[in-house]
C-alpha cells in the first residue's frame, strides 16, 4: 500500500479529507490521512482494528464495490488542545439510488500533530438508534 502524507496542517483538513475519501471510496486519499503508528479505527458494530496497514485494509474491503455516498456531518462537540483534537460528530449517511433512507452514525474522530503536519490517529463510529415518538416528522 502507497504511504504517502499529504501535509495537512490542521485537524479541519484531516476531517475534510477523510469524509470525501470516505465519500468517493478514495483508497489512495484514506491512505495520506492515517498516521503510521499508535493508530485504532472501530467501523460501527466491529471490533477495534489497530495499525495502519489493517485500518487500511479494512477500508479497502468497505469501499471495494460500493458506491459514492451521500454522507451530512454535524458536529456535536470539539476538542482541541496543542497537538490533539477531538470531533464527535453525527453522520448521516444515504444510499445512492434510496430516496430518504439515511443511517445515523455517531463517530469520535481523533487526531494528533506529527511535527508541522496533522494526521488522524482514531476514528470510531456506531449506529445510533433513534427513539421515534409521535408526532409530525420533519421532511
Amino acid at each position: 500500500m502507497k504511504k504517502s502524507k499529504a501535509g495537512y496542517t490542521s485537524a479541519d483538513e484531516v476531517e475534510a479529507a477523510f469524509y470525501t475519501a470516505f465519500i468517493h471510496c478514495d483508497l489512495q486519499a484514506m491512505q495520506t490521512l492515517w498516521a503510521r503508528d499508535d493508530v485504532v479505527c472501530v467501523h460501527p458494530g466491529a471490533e477495534p482494528i489497530k495499525g495502519y496497514e489493517d485500518i487500511l485494509r479494512s477500508w479497502e474491503s468497505i469501499f471495494s464495490g460500493a458506491e459514492a455516498a451521500h454522507v451530512r456531518i454535524n458536529t456535536i462537540q470539539r476538542i482541541v488542545g496543542d497537538d490533539l483534537v477531538v470531533h464527535m460528530v453525527e453522520e448521516h449517511i444515504g444510499t445512492p439510488g434510496v430516496a430518504g433512507q439515511w443511517a445515523m452514525v455517531f463517530a469520535t474522530n481523533v487526531y494528533r500533530r506529527d511535527g508541522r503536519d496533522w494526521l488522524m490517529v482514531a476514528h470510531t463510529a456506531s449506529v445510533m438508534h433513534i427513539q421515534q415518538t409521535a408526532g409530525p416528522t420533519l421532511q
